[in-house]
């Protein structure tokens, strides 16, 4: 996706059945078992993976997960290393503090 202010600012969202990964101009702000909505720019009304067309206007929203689905045994079972995402669960509150 690109920005459409004309910065040249682009996201990118990898998925598996889900989306598990939210990148900003090649940083990840958010990641599984974080929640990546995608949401119509104007209604806030969800897109799901299937529904999203190019030219759509949307916003991705990044949301923590409860507390119990980032434990240690939570994100064996499905974090990021289970769809074969080698970078370690960070929580998005700390990937959206960090610089690009």
């Amino acid at each position: 996706m690109e920005a459409l202010d004309g910065s040249g600012d682009k996201m990118e969202v990898t998925f598996q059945n889900e989306n598990t990964v939210a990148l900003h101009n090649g940083v990840i702000k958010c990641m599984v078992p974080d929640l990546i909505a995608i949401v119509d720019r104007e209604t806030a009304e969800p897109i799901t993976t299937e529904n999203l067309k190019y030219g759509q206007r949307v916003k991705v929203l990044g949301v923590s997960a409860p507390p119990m689905m980032r434990t240690p045994e939570a994100i064996d079972c499905f974090g990021p290393q289970a769809f074969g995402i080698s970078e370690a669960f960070t929580p998005v509150e700390e990937l959206m503090t960090r610089g690009e």
